[in-house]
């Protein structure tokens, strides 16, 4: 059983990119966490998948709190489970790079054993905190456009114009779709008339 000591996760729903934690993100300190080896294909799985890891190993916090808490690693990347009571998944996080770095040195990692369930496919947003705050401001500003703005809007965007109805379903599929060239060109319109 190999454990590590010093590391900070930022466990939620979403598992953030390190350079996506934000100033309020609740930041758990452990001073000694568990960490197994598994293979690339079984980390995608549990990153992007519910499962149930019957683990009978606790980590411990700055603070000594004993949490059901482990790493997995592929010896490439290393990614944080936070458990409850039955194994179930609940959250995920990784780790800082430097941290990362620093134990992706060692060799010898016990391989998980535990008895582990895969669930249903969960969804990952592959979007930045960022992009998703602005593309619910245009998703929200778009219905306040005036024709004129739509149309001076999608010409920029598409170099063409349409009807109505079809440049505002096409914005709108653009920035669901995370289309950035769109979302960009839209954000910066957006600032520009409220200048105005």
């Amino acid at each position: 059983m190999t454990y590590i000591k010093g590391v900070h996760t930022n466990f939620n729903k979403v598992c953030y990119e390190v350079y996506d934690w934000e100033e309020n993100d609740y930041i758990t300190y452990f001073k000694r966490i568990p960490i197994y080896e598994v293979s690339k294909e079984q980390l995608i799985d549990i990153l992007t998948h519910n499962y149930i890891i019957k683990n009978n190993k606790y980590a411990y916090t700055y603070k000594m709190k004993k949490i059901k808490a482990m790493l997995i690693t592929d010896h490439n990347h290393i990614l944080a489970l936070l458990l409850d009571k039955k194994g179930f998944v609940i959250k995920r996080s990784y780790i800082p790079y430097d941290e990362e770095e620093n134990i992706l040195i060692k060799k010898s990692i016990t391989p998980l054993s535990f008895n582990i369930e895969r669930k249903n496919k969960i969804n990952i947003n592959l979007s930045t905190r960022e992009n998703i705050k602005r593309k619910n401001i245009l998703l929200k500003e778009i219905t306040n456009l005036s024709t004129n703005e739509i149309e001076y809007l999608y010409y920029e965007c598409y170099g063409k114009k349409d009807n109505y109805k079809n440049m505002v379903k096409n914005l709108t599929k653009a920035y669901i779709d995370d289309d950035e060239k769109t979302m960009k060109i839209s954000f910066n319109f957006l600032k520009l008339i409220s200048v105005l």
